[in-house]
């Protein structure tokens, strides 16, 4: 049973590494709803859908930069050239899919709301904590996604969050597992130990050429470099091109003077809240417009909206907010719910307004008025935009002349360059993974990499990054990956060798104490004549705390023991992270008592939440055997 509780722990580190970052971190820097650009190959295809080359590098990018965020200096960058990683990563994107081939066969589908409400919550779209219909069309257009696409994007993000946190929520705990598990979980062990120290037996190695030659034959693979190119680039970036302009102080006033209307601050916004009466397969049309009016009746009467609002509006995002749905824009909302909401005056409620998510009543909390910014607030604003204004006049031109003189001069972007006045820029060396700020984009990567430029040696296609960025590149050094010398790598596979070779002699010892400790020898005795100290921390728990600072490989070793026999005990070895090798006796077991009520609640919680998360792993099992899966063959488990 404790052991479901670690599998739990995992898993949920599995699932906010693998499923956060590839799902919810992308989310928040909307990298996980681009195309990506251009066609990548496969790399695995699950009942005839696709994963591509593209889709696995930027969840492996995502990945490993949140896990670099987490673990700070201690993250270990070999991780960006571990195919380990890679392969984990794939098996995510996997399982991914695999949830969302289901949630479409079952059905399963969000309601309109709780897409709105949630998109409504990105920080990302959100002006001085509210959201901004303009921030959001804005961000979705430059990025060239489709408001309809990337609703339909998240409302499949919050369907798989659903139904995990359905099957999850649906696991319960009987009144013996609870027992069962708590006593286990506050069972004591009475421990003595010893290590040998791996340094004690590194000097006793002893390495030949032949060893170190064999060891590197035999693993070549691991030896192995990344292929990297390093890229010559023009870039036209309409920002970078509009600095050359300038605009003086008399064109900024006759611009604002004749465009007051843009600088009209937050125009029309209001406040609003509403009541949901839904139509769905338990409530007809009739049926939710019949207790719309019946709630519109009780307000009619006095009854207050936010109450009512609480306990019977079927937005729950919006209904733990007494309603409230924020300051509005039009463009936000459904336009039957916008024709009502931005008629009605402050304080004023409607009858039942019909929209396709069902029957609202609205109520107008607040009106903003309308406010002119004054000239001195936006001048920089309309400097910078009369500067591109100007400066665009000749930038479409120009990227016009970049696709001509690139397809005209496809062996060299220097010439092209001085046609068109550009710097010709170098990049550092850029893997498959990508690099840095624009060498970090898909489409770069992609084209990087593609036959046309890295076989061909020719110019790539002038790539659109956005609607005011472009970038035209060819490769200007090829590395092939390729196995590193031995000469390279001999002091790495010294090292591992002298360790593998220490560990193996420290635990053969141990395996030699050990069998003398069985036989009742004394530990204190053992300990001195391999210059270790015999140390008895007493009773542990499965959790440190206080005073307690024993090692966790060492702790999880003494939990997992066999309790011992009358006359015999109970010994085991482990190695330690350190390198070192542990010899553990139990001494004797003490039995966890179940704690006082108030704390049985959450102990529950916590042991249903592993049994649902097992529940969970076990319909992702049943997929996956049921499913046709195709892994490409360097991806595959067995390489």
């Amino acid at each position: 049973m404790l052991q479901l509780i670690r599998d739990r722990a995992q898993g949920v580190f599995v699932w906010v590494i693998v499923g956060l970052i590839i799902i919810t971190f992308a989310l928040f820097g909307l990298s996980s709803y681009l195309t990506g650009g251009g066609e990548a190959s496969s790399v695995a295809e699950v009942n005839g859908t696709e994963i591509s080359e593209n889709q696995l590098l930027r969840a492996q990018r995502n990945y490993l930069q949140r896990l670099q965020q987490f673990q700070g200096e201690q993250f270990d960058t070999s991780l960006f050239d571990s195919p380990r990683v890679k392969r984990e990563v794939l098996q995510g994107l996997i399982s991914r899919e695999l949830i969302q081939q289901h949630i479409d066969e079952m059905g399963y589908q969000p309601g309109p709301e709780q897409v709105v409400n949630a998109i409504r919550e990105f920080e990302v779209f959100q002006e001085e904590g509210s959201f901004s219909g303009q921030r959001y069309k804005m961000l979705l257009r430059q990025q060239g996604l489709s408001t309809e696409q990337f609703e339909r994007d998240v409302a499949s993000d919050l369907a798989s969050e659903q139904l995990r946190n359905g099957i999850i929520q649906s696991a319960f705990v009987t009144d013996a597992e609870l027992e069962r598990y708590l006593r286990l979980k506050h069972q004591q062990r009475d421990i003595g130990y010893l290590e040998l120290a791996l340094d004690r037996f590194l000097d006793r190695v002893e390495l030949d050429e032949g060893q170190i030659e064999a060891f590197y034959e035999d693993n070549r693979s691991r030896f192995r470099s990344q292929e990297k190119v390093t890229l010559n680039y023009l870039e036209l970036d309409l920002k970078e091109q509009a600095r050359e302009y300038e605009a003086d102080e008399e064109a900024v006033r006759d611009y604002y003077a004749s465009h007051r209307d843009n600088y009209t601050e937050q125009a029309g916004q209001r406040r609003v809240s509403h009541i949901l009466v839904a139509m769905n397969d338990e409530r007809s049309q009739n049926e939710a417009r019949d207790k719309a009016e019946q709630l519109h009746q009780q307000l009619e009467d006095g009854a207050e909206f936010a109450e009512l609002a609480s306990r019977h509006s079927d937005d729950s995002g919006s209904a733990e907010q007494a309603g409230d749905l924020g300051r509005i824009e039009r463009g936000e909302f459904d336009p039957d719910f916008e024709e009502v909401a931005f008629e009605l005056d402050e304080g004023e409620i409607s009858a039942p307004v019909k929209t396709r998510f069902g029957y609202h009543l609205i109520k107008v909390e607040s009106v903003q008025p309308a406010r002119v910014k004054p000239l001195a607030e936006v001048e920089d604003e309309i400097r910078e935009e009369l500067r591109m204004r100007q400066a665009e006049q000749d930038f479409y031109e120009k990227v016009s002349d970049l696709e001509r003189y690139s397809y005209e001069m496809p062996d060299s972007l220097q010439g092209v360059a001085e046609q068109l006045g550009l710097e010709v820029k170098q990049s550092a060396p850029l893997t498959r993974e990508g690099g840095e700020g624009v060498l970090g984009n898909s489409r770069v990567v992609n084209a990087a990499f593609s036959d046309e430029v890295l076989e061909e040696g020719r110019n790539s296609e002038v790539l659109e990054l956005s609607d005011t960025h472009f970038l035209v590149l060819r490769v200007d050094e090829h590395e092939p990956a390729q196995v590193k010398s031995l000469e390279a790598v001999k002091p790495e596979i010294i090292r591992y060798l002298r360790q593998q070779q220490a560990q193996e002699m420290a635990l053969e010892t141990a395996q030699n104490l050990r069998k003398e400790l069985e036989q009742g020898a004394s530990a204190s005795t053992l300990a001195s004549r391999h210059g270790a100290q015999w140390r008895t921390p007493g009773l542990i728990s499965r959790q440190p705390g206080g005073e307690d600072r024993l090692d966790n490989t060492l702790r999880q070793t003494a939990f997992r023991m066999p309790p011992p026999e009358e006359g015999r005990p109970s010994v085991t070895t482990t190695a330690l992270p350190n390198g070192n090798v542990a010899v553990i006796r139990l001494q004797a077991i003490q039995t966890g008592e179940v704690p006082a009520n108030n704390t049985l609640q959450s102990e529950r919680q916590q042991l249903s939440a592993a049994f649902g998360d097992s529940e969970y792993n076990a319909l992702l099992e049943s997929l996956r055997r049921q499913a046709d899966i195709d892994v490409s063959d360097e991806l595959s488990a067995d390489n």
